[in-house]
């Protein structure tokens, strides 16, 4: 693999976010978990969509082959109404810990032992349709597009929910998506 090209498309993708967002972001590397496996960078916007809000992205995903339906390859995002700019980092750290042993597609529940973030009962995350903050889902780069999957902090009876009605009901669930620190919806 040609790191300089990588490193390029990496350039490209945060780029037109900043220029999506109409923010410069904060960008941190999460090291990879196992060895041989890519550092995932978090992408972190304070104030965004509104004041209270932080929202996340990830990079690392779309470097590898398309999968998943999304011909342009994808990243996930996290957008949720606290100060806490933690849970900006929540989607990186996921996907640096399980690259590789599953896949990260619409509908899927990722749970946790422990909670996302320090001070909130919430353990899983439900990926879904893109956050609004990015409108159509979409981001733009020079040799393409990158999908954006919405992540949605929930709760561990959520996701036994979930797991036995199935994510189209949860869905359909009045709830807020974006505060992480909600009483759980079932």
């Amino acid at each position: 693999m040609d790191h300089r090209i990588v490193r390029d498309r990496r350039g490209c993708y945060l780029a037109a976010l900043d220029r999506l967002i109409g923010v410069r972001a904060d960008v941190h590397e999460i090291p990879p978990r196992r060895a041989g496996l890519p550092v995932i960078t978090a992408v972190v916007y304070v104030d965004v969509p509104a004041p209270g809000y932080v929202t996340g992205f990830t990079y690392g995903l779309s470097e590898v082959d398309p999968h998943d339906g999304f011909s342009m390859g994808c990243e996930i995002s996290m957008t949720v109404r606290s100060v806490d700019t933690q849970w900006a980092m929540v989607p990186a750290s996921m996907v640096s810990a399980l690259w590789g042993i599953g896949s990260f597609r619409v509908g899927r529940v990722i749970g946790s032992s422990r909670a996302l973030v320090e001070g909130s009962s919430m353990t899983s995350v439900l990926l879904a349709e893109s956050p609004d903050v990015v409108n159509g889902g979409v981001v733009p780069i020079d040799d393409g597009a990158v999908a954006i999957i919405g992540a949605y902090p929930i709760h561990a009876s959520e996701k036994e929910f979930i797991g036995q009605n199935g994510f189209d009901t949860f869905w359909a669930l009045t709830w807020d998506r974006y505060d992480p620190l909600r009483s759980s919806t079932v």
